[in-house]
């Protein structure tokens, strides 16, 4: 479980501000016997334990859960948006439970990992909120100049098709890599750079996506710092702005005015054949967050295996985060017990 409060693009000392949003971690280490792996038992369990008295000192709290791009089984084009069948079991009392209480539905879209599949340059412009040609959605007739946008409005498409158009989106993360493996394209300083900073100028205009204009979103930049003690590929390494050391690794202009960033530059991957245009989309929408196939495991709590190239891959989490996971846990199961002894 993480407790976070809307985004600002400032990484400056401030007071803090106080927590709107706790949202529970996807896949916790080791999570107690007695706690349910189900999303809506445990959000309805913490719910039963802040109140009345944490709900009484602090309003206006909100508790949600974090999901990957995996539980879209469409979203080309964004507007067909829809979420898998088989996780209706244990997506929808989750977004019931959402709807009845006024919580977001959070999000981790991620187009470094859309361009990794499709590595043409006019992908990356379009991944990177770099000048492009557009891709128009053939059935809705809107045009994407960026992957982002069309990523959150293919989920805000899918809350829609199952009735749920008052559940507004929070994303929870989303960055990318200034470094990775040498088979692991567009991971760069230049790159990283460009998405994260023309991201932040893209928040502070205001001008929302297609679908929702002038609508922005509570957004969370992955991240501050890079996980050095996390396993896998170099990238999964170096999506933090600054090191463990806290010496930067590149500057995007949070600290600067609103609507101003710092130039960029792109660092393309060589050009590669592509596969024929797909359905739905003008020009070929490969870059588009696709999911394929089913995703096993979620109506056991298991953990997802990959079926989409626009999310974070299995084994994300890091030592450091699973470690705080684990003391965050078990001081709310503390203090819900010492809440349930004083009734």
């Amino acid at each position: 479980m993480s407790c976070s409060t809307p985004a600002t693009p400032r990484l400056v000392p401030s007071s803090s501000p106080p927590c709107r949003t706790s949202s529970l971690r996807s896949r916790p280490a080791q999570p107690p016997r007695h706690v349910s792996r189900h999303p809506h038992a445990n959000a309805t369990n913490i719910l039963a334990c802040m109140e009345p008295w944490l709900l009484n000192k602090f309003s206006n709290k909100q508790i949600s859960t974090v999901h990957s791009m995996a539980v879209l089984s469409s979203s080309d084009p964004p507007s067909s948006g829809a979420f898998h069948g088989d996780l209706a079991g244990s997506l929808d009392p989750v977004l019931d439970f959402l709807h009845q209480n006024g919580a977001p539905f959070m999000i981790n879209p991620y187009p470094y990992f859309a361009y990794t599949s499709d590595t043409r340059p006019e992908t990356l412009a379009f991944c990177l909120f770099q000048p492009n040609p557009g891709r128009v959605d053939a059935v809705s007739g809107l045009t994407y100049t960026n992957m982002f946008d069309a990523q959150l409005d293919a989920i805000r498409a899918a809350l829609d098709a199952k009735g749920y158009s008052g559940v507004d989106i929070v994303i929870a993360e989303t960055g990318w890599p200034y470094k990775g493996d040498a088979d692991e394209a567009g991971a760069t300083v230049d790159n990283a750079k460009a998405y994260n900073g023309n991201l932040v100028a893209h928040l502070r205009s205001q001008v929302g996506t297609p679908r929702t204009p002038g609508k922005s979103v509570d957004t969370y930049i992955f991240a501050l710092y890079d996980e050095d003690l996390k396993g896998g590929p170099e990238s999964e390494r170096s999506f933090g702005l600054y090191r463990s050391d806290l010496t930067a690794n590149y500057d995007i202009g949070l600290a600067a005015a609103p609507g101003t960033v710092a130039p960029t530059t792109v660092t393309p991957a060589p050009v590669q054949n592509t596969p024929p245009p797909s359905r739905g989309l003008t020009p070929s929408p490969s870059g588009f967050c696709v999911t394929t196939g089913s995703v096993p495991g979620t109506t056991q709590g298991q953990q997802v295996t990959q079926a989409s190239s626009c999310y974070l891959p299995a084994g994300a989490g890091s030592r450091r985060a699973d470690a705080a996971v684990r003391r965050l846990v078990g001081h709310g199961l503390s203090l819900c017990l010492v809440m349930l002894a004083r009734r």
